[in-house]
């Protein structure tokens, strides 16, 4: 394998670099836009996580003035 071949893809490609092009070929940069419609949508707090801020707050030590 030439070096030249990662560099502007010319020149016979090694087999261990094309199967790594394949398997990683879904993670390629697309350009354009985003397309925020497949984005998930935020997760609003739930009553879960409050309780727990409670607790932590109400296990304090209240401060020494």
């Amino acid at each position: 394998m030439s070096d030249e071949y990662l560099w502007n893809r010319s020149g016979e490609p090694d087999p261990e670099v094309e199967r790594l092009e394949l398997l990683l070929g879904g993670l390629r940069h697309r350009s354009g836009p985003l397309d925020y419609t497949r984005l998930p949508a935020s997760i609003p707090p739930t009553g879960f996580r409050w309780r727990w801020r409670r607790v932590v707050l109400a296990a304090a030590p209240a401060p020494r003035w």
